[in-house]
């Protein structure tokens, strides 16, 4: 990984993965665009990145795109750079109390035309996922689930349910922007 934040290796993860019956991951490193490849033809690779906007210090995430989006565009260009790059756009942990999970706030109602879905399933205990859900609900924006896993324990926490197969990067695209995906906490971490 290239995060100091994580030193998961990329291999284990998808081993992981298969383990707890996972049908894709996205591993969306810090500002870095991540482009893996899946060992297994049961586990989808996304490729993706999770960039902090630097003029709010707030995260954002993207899924499908095709290069890294600079973090020191406005959020609205790097909300428009992802559209134009055919990616989606999820905002994760959206209503944080803890500074090390910069969180868009309040701001997303004033963005929410560009964005795709919200993270309304956050296993970190500092977050609103209430209010998240609330929010994606309120702007009728998909619902997504995220470990965001720091740590190998966290695989899985936090997860998106989508009824109908995927086979492609671009059926799960699809399947976001159309708001058919579901989203499950399995366990909460109090740090």
């Amino acid at each position: 990984m290239n995060s100091p934040d994580s030193s998961i290796r990329v291999k284990r993860i998808f081993d992981k993965a298969l383990e707890l019956g996972l049908r894709g991951v996205a591993i969306t490193d810090h500002n870095e665009f991540t482009v893996a490849n899946s060992p297994f033809s049961e586990v989808l690779a996304i490729p993706g990145m999770e960039i902090c906007i630097e003029e709010l210090h707030a995260d954002i995430i993207a899924l499908g795109i095709k290069k890294a989006v600079k973090p020191e565009l406005s959020l609205k260009e790097a909300l428009r750079e992802i559209r134009r790059q055919g990616g989606v756009v999820i905002v994760p942990h959206p209503f944080s109390s803890s500074h090390n999970y910069p969180s868009l706030g309040e701001k997303l109602f004033e963005v929410a035309d560009l964005v795709d879905a919200v993270d309304i399933t956050s296993p970190q205990a500092h977050v609103n996922n209430r209010k998240a859900r609330s929010a994606a609900e309120s702007l009728r924006l998909a619902k997504t689930g995220s470990s965001d896993a720091h740590r190998e324990q966290d695989i899985g926490r936090a997860v998106t349910v989508i009824q109908r197969p995927v086979n492609s990067i671009n059926e799960l695209l699809d399947r976001i922007r159309a708001r058919e995906t579901k989203a499950k906490l399995l366990k909460q971490i109090n740090l």
